[in-house]
């Protein structure tokens, strides 16, 4: 799988969680009526992420146009993520 395609689906990946969060804390909400800081802060931070992705996507940050993409998919290849 190439670097660009990695990318796209651990992108993917990530915003499919941040809608799921969301959904999650919509539902808490609607159920108790109240929200916590920290489901707040949760929630501010997916919607931020789902925020920069929209605009990046329409920006063409992540169209392979000049040298900025292969300078990320470099990074992104040799950059591991722990759980």
């Amino acid at each position: 799988m190439s670097g660009t395609v990695q990318r796209d689906v651990w992108l993917d990946a990530v915003a499919n969680t941040c809608t799921k969060t969301l959904e999650q804390l919509e539902r808490k909400v609607s159920l108790t009526g109240e929200i916590s800081q920290y489901d707040e802060k949760v929630g501010n931070i997916c919607m931020a992420y789902l925020y920069l992705l929209n605009v990046c996507d329409q920006e063409g940050i992540f169209d392979n146009t000049d040298g900025f993409t292969d300078m990320i998919d470099k990074i992104y290849n040799k950059t591991k993520t722990i759980h």
